[in-house]
């Protein structure tokens, strides 16, 4: 406390504020009695108010170095009341009544130890007062130690209270800088685990565990910093987001005051501090003006700062930023000497500041080597169920769902092109993109280049670097989004999709984060394939290879399945039996390849006119076709399949050998459940009957099943 005093000085400073201490109680006890004047003795009044003296004297001579005085100058005002209480009337005097409060006040500001000794001290003297004879005290005592009981009570409460905000506050800001620091520390990748609340308790747990162990290594530093320097405090600033500006913060901190802000933010270019952090250059001030110390911003209560250097702190840049080195932080010194910093202390606080660096990059180093763990185990996990998937759904599914977990996007998808359509159209999404989408304009561009190139792109507002020329000079490029990372779903240079991530983070996307990404899509890839080929592999199970129409034995199951379907629902079904007019008498005429050639655009022709995704078009032998209509009626399937005759009918196929046209017509027979059949082998009965009615009667026209078939086919 004494340090920057003379010796002879400090020696015997403390004894001259006990001896000021001293007499401030002994005055402050002796209107605590709340006597006449004429009844305190005089030995008391005399030997206080020279102690008091003696103590005022020496704070006013050494104010500069202790804060001693501001506790001895506060009992001005319980001593002036006191002595105006005693003159004013003592026991009867209206001022009594405020010399308790302001009393037990006194003693709270001066902790709980204080406030038990004076309360002892009052009841003392009080006791000792009534055994000289003098008036009755317990009333008044009684009545003081209550009151001061209930403002130690008060006091408690508040520091419950105070202590509360206090853990409250230090966690906000551990995890508002753990979304700051950790985030440089490690890319966007992260563990995935299965559920989703799990994953963002972990990635959050990991980052606080990250600056928790910073800050520690930094006061341990800072604590070295300080003895070695022999400084007033030595700070540790690091740079930060507030409201989208980057601002600095104090993080650690060793010092010999106890009015140091503990979360301290300093904007780029403001104070000193905020100038070597701004210019990224140190800035010494030695001697430091006494009106300049008062604005010292990490200080809750001004000090006589008169020395102060802050400089940058030095860190590797993470892998593909520009440059090798970035600023991360300002570490301060300042001392209460003027001519403080020799040559030697500015060395060693360069020396110190360099220190601080490595820490910071340790920390990244150490949590950034902890992500790397994680992803591969991620990306373990993502092969192990890719491995196991066969449905292309599942795949992209997985996929989507792996990224997002281990990049936390705003928004994300995976889009493909169409089979026969070449536009891409997102397959799942999620944020602002949404399955089902049609990617247009920009988008549309980027997701095409990268499978045609089969590079990844990768995008952060306020940079050029890495966007492909096509791109390059377009203002505003992204829109709103501030990150951006695409690349190509599929193996090697064979692109069949696109995987990518948007994030409102400036910056969110790194070169790691790119290699993950598209280690993850060629995985995807691969399942994708795989998916693809047990996809192909039943469909020749089930389809009818001319026509690529379903086949005979997938009709009998999927008609079974609708009847089921619609006995629960109540609802009705339509069958619709196809045949082609004279189709063996083609054959004869013009050969079977021609014949297969007619097929096939029937069946092409079929397809096109059925609802995609309800109906069911199979071939049913020959020249033979059907079409399951769930939840139709007999006369709306009667009226789509006089729609089906007439479409076949205005068809012009071309001949192979490009000498003319085809012309074909088709007769149709429909059934209806439940009112011409239950089951689904009478019910194809019934649409056979109406069709060899409509040959009957002279093809290429529809006949609706009529119960007077059935008869007469008996």
């Amino acid at each position: 406390m004494t340090q920057n005093l003379p010796k002879v000085h400090s020696r015997w400073l403390p004894w001259i504020l006990a001896l000021g201490a001293a007499g401030a109680f002994f005055l402050a006890a002796s209107g605590l009695l709340i006597r006449p004047a004429g009844d305190v003795p005089a030995w008391r009044t005399t030997l206080g108010a020279g102690f008091l003296l003696v103590g005022l004297t020496g704070c006013a001579l050494y104010a500069d170095a202790l804060k001693t005085h501001a506790y001895l100058s506060s009992l001005t005002a319980p001593i002036l009341l006191a002595l105006w209480t005693q003159t004013t009337g003592g026991w009867a005097s209206p001022l009594a009544g405020f010399l308790f409060p302001l009393l037990a006040l006194w003693a709270w500001t001066l902790g709980l130890r204080h406030a038990v000794a004076t309360a002892a001290l009052y009841l003392l003297l009080e006791y000792a007062g009534n055994r000289m004879g003098l008036p009755p005290w317990q009333d008044l005592a009684t009545r003081f130690v209550i009151l001061l009981f209930f403002i130690l009570l008060l006091k408690k409460v508040a520091e419950i209270r105070r202590q509360k905000e206090k853990i409250q506050g230090r966690l906000e800001h551990l995890h508002r800088e753990a979304g700051t620091l950790a985030a440089s520390a490690e890319p966007s990748s992260f563990i995935v685990p299965k559920d989703q609340l799990l994953q963002q308790e972990k990635r959050l747990g990991a980052r606080v565990n990250t600056v928790l162990e910073l800050e520690t290594s930094l006061r341990k530093r800072l604590d070295l910093a300080r003895t070695s320097l022999d400084c007033h405090t030595a700070a540790c600033f690091l740079v930060g987001l507030l409201g989208g500006k980057r601002v600095l913060r104090l993080r650690a901190y060793s010092s010999k005051s106890k009015s140091l802000a503990p979360d301290s933010v300093i904007p780029f270019g403001e104070t000193l501090v905020g100038l070597a952090g701004g210019e990224k250059r140190k800035v010494l001030v030695d001697p430091l003006a006494p009106e300049s110390s008062k604005g010292i911003p990490y200080y809750a209560q001004s000090q006589p700062i008169r020395a102060l250097l802050a400089q940058p702190i030095w860190a590797q840049a993470p892998e593909g930023s520009s440059g090798e080195t970035e600023l991360v932080g300002v570490f301060v010194v300042d001392s209460l000497e003027s001519g403080y910093f020799t040559e030697s202390r500015v060395s060693l606080s360069e020396t110190f500041g360099e220190w601080m660096g490595d820490a910071v990059q340790n920390a990244r180093l150490l949590h950034f080597s902890g992500t790397k763990s994680r992803n591969l185990d991620a990306l373990y996990q993502a092969s192990q169920a890719f491995s196991t998937l066969l449905e292309e759904e599942q795949v992209l599914e997985t996929t989507l769902q792996t990224a997002v977990g281990i990049f936390d996007p705003d928004s994300a998808f995976v889009c493909l092109p169409g089979e026969t359509d070449p536009s891409l159209r997102i397959q799942v999404g999620r944020g602002s993109f949404q399955a089902g989408e049609t990617l247009e304009g920009l988008d549309a561009e980027l997701a095409r280049w990268v499978i045609e190139s089969g590079k990844p792109f990768r995008y952060s507002r306020g940079t050029r670097e890495g966007i492909p020329g096509p791109f390059a000079r377009r203002d505003g490029l992204m829109g709103s989004v501030q990150s951006c990372l695409m690349v190509p779903l599929g193996l090697g240079e064979r692109s069949v999709g696109v995987v990518r991530l948007d994030s409102k983070e400036v910056s969110a996307f790194h070169e790691y984060d790119q290699e993950v990404l598209s280690t993850l899509a060629n995985q995807a890839g691969l399942a994708l394939e795989n998916a693809r080929g047990v996809r192909k592999v039943r469909e020749l199970a089930v389809r009818d290879g001319l026509t690529g129409l379903y086949n005979h034995r997938y009709f009998q199951e999927k008609l079974t399945e609708e009847i089921l379907k619609a006995e629960r629902y109540n609802k009705d079904l339509c069958l619709v039996l196809v045949d082609v007019d004279h189709f063996k008498k083609f054959n004869d005429q013009f050969g079977h390849q021609e014949g297969d050639r007619v097929l096939r655009e029937v069946a092409q022709s079929l397809g096109r006119t059925v609802r995609q995704g309800i109906d069911t078009v199979a071939r049913y032998g020959g020249e033979e076709f059907v079409v399951i209509l769930p939840e139709t009626a007999i006369q709306a399937g009667t009226d789509l399949a006089d729609r089906i005759r007439e479409r076949v009918e205005g068809l012009l196929i071309q001949r192979a050998d490009g000498q003319g046209v085809y012309r074909v017509t088709l007769s149709l027979g429909t059934s209806a459940y439940p009112f011409d059949s239950r089951e689904p082998g009478k019910l194809i009965q019934c649409a056979d009957e109406a069709l060899y009615e409509a040959k009957r009667n002279g093809r290429n026209r529809v006949i609706r099943y009529q119960f007077s078939m059935g008869q007469k086919q008996q």
